[in-house]
């Protein structure tokens, strides 16, 4: 997609290029009162109470956690007063576009991914098959610094961790403990990276409101997957707000020309290092 100050990273570009340009914090971050208007409008949210679901096999088996984030829902405010932090640095449709190859030689050290529509279907224990090679490819090259950080598996909805704990024999990852929800957790994302910079860290999801405003809150470099792996076994709140986001959100900001947060991976640096 092309923003007015310029074009976002796809996978074609990066192919063609190395990786896509640098984003720069764009003199339209702060919005005027009547864009902000416009974004009310477009983001109006319903109050939706959602009933705990059994499953028949694998996955999370209370959904309400992940259908209303109240840590989300407070930090929703920063995004609408500095929309850059819902632009990711770079777009493609699934991981297995993901160029993690140069990332690597870019210098970025760790790769943190969302788990479902991310890796696998929702609440779903194994890999997709669309992005399994991708994922063997990432462990090749960061080895036990690519790692899960999910709203589900790993939280204080996860009883003993116990999905952690089934996610990571049935994928090979480690899955992180948190007690904070994304766009939170910050803080113990950083304990288990102890040695790393926040800009040294890629973070990659499907959602803007929850992975990409994490990342951009905290100065990850952000990829954005836009195509769900399955839509069948979702909840219901979680596919309105994709779709929100994915066809109301993204026009919204290539509209008002909004270019990401600004990372020091810079497309001159990305071009000389994987010539």
């Amino acid at each position: 997609p092309v923003y007015r100050n310029g074009p976002i990273p796809t996978s074609q570009t990066v192919k063609r290029k190395g990786l896509a340009p640098n984003a720069h914090v764009s003199s339209r971050s702060r919005l005027s009162l009547r864009q902000k208007g416009e974004i009310f409008k477009w983001m109006g949210m319903k109050r939706m109470v959602s009933t705990r679901s059994r499953l028949g096999s694998g996955g999370s088996k209370q959904k309400l956690g992940q259908s209303l984030n109240m840590d989300a829902i407070r930090t929703l405010w920063r995004a609408f007063t500095n929309p850059s932090l819902l632009v990711p640095h770079m777009q493609c449709l699934n991981v297995g576009e993901v160029p993690f190859e140069q990332l690597r030689a870019a210098g970025i050290k760790a790769i943190v991914f969302d788990k479902d529509n991310t890796l696998t279907a929702p609440y779903s224990l194994k890999i997709h098959p669309v992005v399994a090679p991708a994922v063997q490819q990432c462990l090749s090259i960061f080895h036990k610094n690519a790692i899960i950080m999910s709203n589900s598996a790993g939280t204080l909805d996860d009883a003993l961790y116990a999905e952690a704990q089934e996610i990571e024999a049935a994928l090979g990852m480690h899955v992180l403990r948190h007690r904070e929800k994304k766009p939170r957790g910050f803080e113990e994302l950083m304990s288990h990276f102890e040695d790393l910079n926040p800009s040294e860290i890629c973070f990659i999801g499907d959602r803007l409101l929850t992975d990409i405003l994490f990342g951009s809150l905290h100065g990850l470099y952000t990829i954005h997957v836009s195509k769900a792996l399955d839509t069948k076994n979702d909840n219901s709140f979680a596919r309105i707000i994709r779709s929100v986001e994915n066809n109301v959100i993204v026009r919204l900001l290539r509209w008002m020309g909004i270019r990401p947060k600004f990372h020091p991976i810079s497309s001159e640096m990305l071009s000389h290092r994987t010539r």
